[in-house]
């Protein structure tokens, strides 16, 4: 049986184990949240020169934005030999969306718009719409394709 000392001595080493692991976990946490909010300002900027070279080059009518919590993705006016193509085929399938994305992609890298797809794969659909009212279709339309 334990005596009354060895039982606060095990509490006091216990209790402290506890706040040491706590602080460690505390420290942790605030160290990644640091990180994201860094991560988030340099991702910010980049988008935002980006979305102002592509209103340069291309013309802000011309480009449509898809916010994501893991970026903006900027798109230009499809080709209307690319538009043709998507809307002409038989099935619509998420492979062929994202071709049809790909073709008007300004915005990021080619590597990091996959990464973002594989993070939140509705990024394809949401994308493809707004592909479809750069060319020109109403909101209504654009549903049933993309």
């Amino acid at each position: 049986m334990s005596t009354p000392e060895d039982l606060n001595a095990r509490l006091a080493a216990a209790e402290a184990a506890h706040a040491e692991a706590a602080q460690r976990r505390a420290e942790a946490r605030s160290r990644s949240e640091m990180a994201a909010r860094v991560e988030a300002a340099e991702r910010a900027a980049a988008d935002e020169n980006a979305l102002a070279e592509a209103e340069s080059q291309h013309g802000a009518e011309r480009i449509g934005i898809v916010e994501t919590d893991l970026g903006r993705i900027i798109l230009k006016r499809p080709h209307p030999a690319k538009f043709k193509q998507f809307q002409d085929s038989d099935r619509v399938t998420v492979d062929a969306v994202d071709e049809y994305v790909r073709s008007c992609l300004v915005y990021p890298e080619p590597a990091r718009y996959d990464a973002i797809c594989r993070e939140l794969p509705a990024t394809i659909t949401r994308c493809g719409r707004v592909c479809n009212r750069l060319a020109g279709e109403r909101a209504q339309a654009v549903e049933g394709k993309a």
